[in-house]
Parts: structure tokens; C-alpha cells; sequence
């Protein structure tokens, strides 16, 4: 897995092509949700500005302390699928029960700012009946909110990327579940026509995926869900 910086908004597809002084691949799928922990979706396309893509992460809840509540802490969000439509800002979230919660986000006037591994992130909550929902599905009261700064709330860069080779590699060395293995990593770009962790070798240099331009910054974490 590696971390990247942005340098350059553009518009990625399936299908462009990675490029690099030693390597050339393909993006072969595009992860992202607008509600963080939640099912990912895999978009064709996805706009890439400043800050990443202004849909991912957009929205995430916090528990009574302030505290981030995502699935790391209750794995079975991930089977919550969220949709947003940016036209009528309607939030729609299906349960894996086939209830169906949907509403337009409402702003209040309250002001937080969420601990992402030591950097803020600022953000407003949300009124609504979303922190209701979520929170009776998994057994604890929670908020939700609205970066102030859509693309700010990803972990750690507002890109990241692995290679299908890395995934194929990981897969094989452990007894898990082949349903869903690649989800578990929840990484924006997946790329084809690499070595293993060829994408590790590639701190401090730039890659170009389509029109898009990253600076590589170095491995990330991933966690345990």
C-alpha cells in the first residue's frame, strides 16, 4: 500500500494508464464511500481535486465523546450502503435488513472537530434521523457530521493506492474469506500489471495516472476489520 499527495486535480477512469519512470499498470477499480465505514462503491470516473475526491469520506459519526466511530469499531457497518446525490444533498442509507433511511442532510449550527490519528478535522453535525438509524444498528448513540472541507476526512492523504498483485499476494498467504477480500483494504486506486508491493518502492517519486499527477509519499496502515 503506499500514501500519496496530490499535486494536480483531474479526472481518473477504469482504464487509464499508471505511469511511472520504471513502471506502467492500469487502474482497474475506483473505491470510495460518501459515509465513512460503509459499504464502497466503484465508480467508472471520479473528479480529483485538492483534496482528493470531494464524495469520499464526506460524511462520519461520532460517538458521545467526540470520539470517531467507524468499523474498526463495529465491523459490521461496512454492510450499510450509503448514497448521496449532491444535486438535492439527499443522504439515502440502506441497511442489510432492506430498511431504508433517506433524507436531505440538514446543517445545524454546531461546530466539532474529529481526532483522525492526531489531525483535526474539522466538521458540523448533522440533524436528522441518520445518527438515530446507525446508532440503534449498532447498539450505541451517535452523531453524525459533514466535513467542513469535503475530501479532508480520508485517514491520512487524500489518495492511496495498491497494487492487484499485493492483493493476490495477501490473499494467499492467509485463510480468509475470498468474498469481498479486496473491500478489506479500502484504497481509492487499485492498479493491474505490478509486482507485489511493487507501489512500496515508489516513496518520493511522482506517478501519473491518466491526467492525474501524485507525489508518493510512502506506506500507510490499514485497519484490522
Amino acid at each position: 500500500t503506499g500514501e500519496h499527495r496530490l499535486i494536480a486535480g483531474r479526472t481518473p477512469r477504469i482504464g487509464s494508464t499508471l505511469r511511472n519512470e520504471t513502471s506502467v499498470a492500469c487502474l482497474t477499480r475506483i473505491s470510495t464511500t460518501v459515509v465513512k465505514g460503509t459499504s464502497l462503491d466503484h465508480p467508472e470516473a471520479i473528479e480529483v481535486g485538492q483534496f482528493g475526491y470531494a464524495h469520499d469520506r464526506l460524511f462520519h459519526f461520532i460517538d458521545d465523546r467526540g470520539v470517531m466511530f467507524s468499523s474498526k469499531r463495529h465491523g459490521p457497518l461496512v454492510q450499510v450502503h450509503s448514497k448521496y446525490d449532491d444535486d438535492t444533498e439527499v443522504l439515502t442509507l440502506n441497511f442489510p435488513d432492506g430498511a431504508v433511511i433517506t433524507a436531505p442532510i440538514k446543517l445545524t449550527d454546531e461546530h466539532v472537530s474529529t481526532n483522525f490519528w492526531g489531525r483535526p478535522v474539522d466538521a458540523t453535525i448533522v440533524d436528522g434521523p441518520f445518527a438515530d438509524a446507525v446508532g440503534t444498528y449498532v447498539g450505541r448513540p451517535l452523531r453524525m457530521v459533514r466535513a467542513d472541507v469535503p475530501g479532508t476526512a480520508t485517514d491520512l492523504h487524500p489518495v492511496t493506492l495498491i497494487a492487484t498483485a499485493t492483493l493476490d499476494h495477501f490473499a494467499s498467504k492467509f485463510d480468509a474469506p475470498t468474498e469481498h477480500w479486496r473491500d478489506r483494504f479500502r484504497m481509492l486506486f487499485e492498479v493491474d500489471g505490478l509486482e507485489p508491493f511493487e507501489e512500496e518502492t515508489w516513496e518520493g517519486a511522482t506517478v501519473t495516472i491518466g491526467d492525474l499527477d501524485i507525489c508518493v509519499q510512502g506506506p500507510i496502515p490499514r485497519c484490522l476489520v
